[in-house]
């Protein structure tokens, strides 16, 4: 996924694979994400304090994969240049 697009209701194959969603989403819009809750079964990501940017994720066992349950796609903070998530890996 280049570039992602989320939206409630949205199913990846595993916790692993929506990892690598979010992150190329931070790196395209330039914005921090930090991941809150991170485990197997549930992920809960939010961008800077004040920035109301949400997305919770949890394993559903009906599809077999990673949904979203909660997805607020607006952005109020300022954009970043140094992103901690740009790494050689990612590139």
């Amino acid at each position: 996924m280049k570039s992602p697009v989320f939206k409630v209701g949205m199913v990846f194959a595993d916790v692993v694979e929506l990892r690598k969603a979010l992150t190329a989403y931070s790196i395209r819009n330039r914005v921090q994400i930090k991941k809150v809750k991170n485990d197997k079964i549930r992920l809960e990501a939010v961008c800077t304090p004040g920035c109301p940017w949400l997305l919770k994720a949890s394993y559903d066992n009906r599809t077999g994969g990673f949904v979203i349950k909660a997805y607020n796609s607006e952005h109020v903070c300022q954009k970043k240049w140094k992103l901690k998530d740009l790494t050689a890996k990612f590139l």
